[in-house]
């Protein structure tokens, strides 16, 4: 336990000037010449060091504050002091009042610490025994159904722990005979407007007048139900809640009515509740390796709505270098911390009910965190063995000296059979085979293009359980005829082939060296599609025909290459 002893020599200080739209919350009043003392107690691991700052400035040992480490948590206030009790402020007013009638007193004096009031009746203190004499705060004094008994004079009477203050006199007197025997409801004295801190009590005065005398009802501006729960009337129509909450805010309505008619008089105050900031989020505390970030988020609630600021080890901190501050300042980022961050943060959150603060402690150990990874990455497949791989560059490499990629072969499905078959002049069907186990593969690409072009056109996307595809309205360059002497052929055709994770291409090129016949040929009703792959058949003619005369028979081939790609690496 460490402890402050102040000690106040003087008049006191006027209170400091706050910024424009910020009020005050609980202040510490003393009294001169009598000690104060701060206790401060922290637990934790030693070592640990207390220090004490003053509007952010380090306090030191000198005439008017003592620092006294393992001090006692109660100290023997030394006895008391004559205290300053202000002039009264206000002073109550005669008044005249109908036999019958109500008369209202009051008065307003300040001191610290606050004066308790009472009230003298021709100098003799004035009992609130009688059911007709209502205190309430802010030295108001209320008499009902006044009689003759009651005239004379009245004092306000404050005191404190040293002195007591009389205030001027006041008289009341009662009106002579010749009043008017009926009188309209009117509100003498309505509720006035009040701001108050929760669980604080509230009086909201209401006195009618009239003859006969009214009765006084309360309610909701908006309709709301007064409820009854800590509700009392005080007197003949003030209305006291005696434990306010922020639900008790409203415009409150209090009505003076006469009985058996719908006469009705009303008068309305506001009564506003604050709460102190209470914390829905506290901020946590961290571990962090050095160069990484930090970041500590607080909420608080309160009416009105608190406003946040953030310390570290006692010293505000604001926006710039590697502190942001965003969420209305309830998210604390700390980006590129060093050992120099590790600390206590602290969050104040204020309003003008009160104030509340929660901490939490950055450690910075570990090694340095490695930068972040290049974004965008992706890798394209540039032929059966070159890979490109491509990136972003993070938004600060300034402590990145270089990059490391990588490689990890993937297994592929294995190659697919796949063949072709000519079915007429304009129609060629791809075929290839299932793998017996259908894991890896997702579906299938089809690709074709046309000899010469290098431009591939697709791809068809087949499911998985597709093994063939038919190619119609292939064009052809000539008729087919058996006739002697014309020429035809079947354009070259590229299929490729894409599974799943890995990318199979598979090339059908037909290499047209040269031609005698056409490749396709009609004789009577027999047709006859074929490509020529042995000797007998590079002899051309079709199939139960004699070689031709003339040139000799020139050669087709047609040849399937199958390459697999790798895919891109995830």
């Amino acid at each position: 336990m460490a402890a402050l002893l102040l000690r106040l020599q003087g008049p006191p200080p006027p209170p400091p000037l706050l910024p424009q739209g910020r009020a005050a919350g609980s202040e510490l009043a003393f009294l001169r010449e009598r000690p104060l003392v701060l206790p401060c107690r922290v637990e934790g691991e030693p070592p640990v060091s207390i220090s004490w700052q003053r509007d952010g400035l380090a306090l030191a040992n000198d005439s008017s504050a003592i620092l006294m480490p393992d001090a006692p948590c109660i100290w023997p206030p030394r006895p008391p002091a004559p205290t300053s009790l202000s002039r009264f402020r206000q002073h109550p007013e005669s008044v005249e009042v109908e036999p019958g009638g109500v008369a209202r007193f009051q008065c307003l004096i300040r001191g610290v610490p606050e004066p308790s009031v009472s009230w003298e009746h021709n100098g003799m203190t004035l009992s609130t025994a009688n059911h007709r004499v209502t205190l309430l705060p802010r030295g108001i004094l209320h008499i009902t159904g006044v009689s003759r008994a009651d005239v004379g004079t009245y004092r306000c009477v404050a005191h404190d722990v040293a002195n007591t203050h009389h205030s001027q006199d006041a008289w009341l007197t009662l009106k002579g005979a010749g009043s008017a025997w009926y009188k309209e409801p009117e509100i003498l004295s309505g509720p006035q407007n009040l701001t108050l801190t929760v669980h604080q009590a509230a009086v909201l005065e209401c006195i009618a007048t009239g003859h006969p005398r009214p009765l006084v009802s309360w309610s909701h501006l908006d309709g709301r139900s007064i409820g009854v729960e800590g509700i009392q009337v005080l007197g003949t129509g003030n209305l006291m809640i005696s434990n306010v909450s922020v639900q008790h805010s409203g415009i409150y309505v209090c009505a003076a009515n006469r009985l058996g008619t719908r006469v009705r008089r009303p008068a309305q105050g506001v009564l506003l509740v604050q709460a102190p900031p209470e914390f829905v989020q506290w901020p946590q505390s961290l571990s962090r390796p050095p160069g990484s970030s930090a970041v500590f988020t607080c909420v608080a609630q309160g009416v009105p709505e608190p406003w946040l600021a953030w310390l570290r080890n006692g010293k505000g901190l604001s926006p710039g270098d590697n502190i942001r501050l965003t969420h209305n300042n309830s998210t604390l980022m700390l980006v590129g911390i060093s050992a120099e961050d590790e600390a206590i943060y602290q969050c104040v959150a204020e309003d003008s009910a009160g104030s509340n603060q929660a901490s939490a402690r950055l450690a910075v150990t570990g090694d340095p965190e490695p930068p972040p990874a290049p974004r965008c990455l992706q890798a394209t497949a540039l032929s059966t063995s070159a890979i490109l791989v491509s990136r972003e560059p993070p938004p600060s490499n300034g402590d990145i000296t270089g990059y490391v990629l990588h490689l990890q072969p993937v297994g592929a499905p294995a190659a697919l059979g796949f063949s072709t078959k000519v079915l007429n002049a304009t129609s060629v069907q791809a075929s290839w085979e299932l793998p017996s186990q259908l894991g890896p593969i997702q579906g299938f690409k089809v690709f074709h293009r046309k000899l010469p072009a290098a431009h591939f056109e697709g791809p068809l996307l087949l499911a998985s359980t597709v093994s063939s595809f038919l190619y119609t309205d292939l064009e052809s360059k000539a008729g087919c005829s058996c006739s002697r002497g014309e020429n035809s052929s079947l354009p070259g055709v590229v299929v490729g082939i894409h599974v799943g994770l890995a990318a199979l291409i598979v090339c059908l090129l037909c290499l047209l060296l040269g031609w005698r016949h056409s490749l396709f040929c009609r004789h009577g009703s027999q047709e006859c599609w074929a490509v020529p792959q042995t000797a007998s058949d590079r002899a051309g003619g079709c199939r139960g025909q004699a070689p031709s005369g003339g040139k000799p028979g020139e050669k087709t081939e047609l040849i399937t290459q199958v390459t697999v790609e790798q895919p891109p690496l995830p």
